[in-house]
């Protein structure tokens, strides 16, 4: 595979959804504060069951969190829809000019942590499959109440294995696993990163509750035994790269000796490292 581009909430914000974490948190849809990316409200919510399970496993604090959990689902699917009815698209963005160069012959694979399918949006055929890591929501729901209520069925928000099995098997604790999610489906991306010579972030600010796709990703490059040779972090700037660069040390990985190219969509669609990415696709 010559290229595998892997797609995170900044995707989507550069496209002009507006979707951020940060709108959700000033929204009247948001059930707590202080989270600044998607992947945070996950990590509380993980924080929170490793907490639970330490201090005794308390069956009224597991409901509490599921409930919780019930509100983050439901609220920020209604957020999306609530965006969904505003959305313009802002057709001079990285991320329009790189919908538009994707195309069934480029040899690359399209993996998305987003709820969203940014074709549903723009004016241009979806001619490349997405694979949607985490479910999707649905634009032309906005308008259908009942749908609307049940959109939150489809969205994948939750937690990683964190704690020992006798934690899991607890019915409200379990529910929280997204591999327990029943629209949950088993994708390639481990081995599809194994085997890519080059690999796009875009938009993807590497939580924690997601770095068990990553990992073994990670520690191969730092061993030089994966084939990928050039790693493009497309983001708004220098201070959300290196965002990431904190994240992936604050959890032991690094890049190794991989050549890692930043790309500032805030330069636009001209810049040099833009233009020389989609080339590579």
């Amino acid at each position: 595979m010559k290229t595998l581009i892997i797609l995170g909430s900044g995707f989507d914000i550069d496209l002009g959804l507006g979707n951020s974490c940060r709108d959700f948190c000033k929204s009247h849809y948001c059930p707590t504060t202080g989270n600044q990316y998607w992947s945070d409200f996950e990590g509380t919510l993980r924080d929170e069951v490793i907490k639970w399970y330490t201090d005794g496993k308390q069956d009224l604090a597991a409901k509490a969190l599921n409930e919780l959990w019930q509100v983050y689902v439901r609220n920020i699917s209604w957020f999306f829809t609530d965006k969904s009815d505003k959305f313009k698209c802002n057709e001079r963005a990285c991320a329009y000019k790189f919908l538009k160069r994707l195309s069934p012959t480029c040899k690359t694979k399209v993996y998305t942590f987003n709820y969203t399918n940014p074709y549903e949006y723009v004016d241009i055929p979806q001619l490349k499959e997405f694979t949607y890591l985490h479910g999707t929501h649905s634009r032309d729901t906005f308008n259908k109440d009942l749908m609307v209520m049940s959109q939150g069925h489809e969205i994948i928000l939750g937690i990683d294995e964190c704690i020992p099995q006798d934690g899991l098997s607890n019915p409200n604790i379990h529910a929280l696993v997204k591999k327990n999610h029943p629209r949950y489906k088993d994708t390639e991306i481990v081995y599809d990163l194994s085997k890519a010579h080059n690999v796009v972030l875009y938009g993807f600010a590497m939580g924690k509750t997601d770095l068990g796709y990553f990992d073994r990703f990670f520690n191969a490059l730092k061993n030089n035994s994966y084939p990928c040779e050039k790693l493009y972090y497309v983001t708004f700037d220098k201070n959300s790269f290196n965002d990431f660069l904190s994240n992936l040390k604050e959890n032991g990985l690094n890049t190794g000796s991989i050549r890692l190219i930043p790309v500032y969509t805030k330069y636009g669609s001209k810049n040099r490292k833009f233009r020389k990415m989609l080339r590579d696709i």
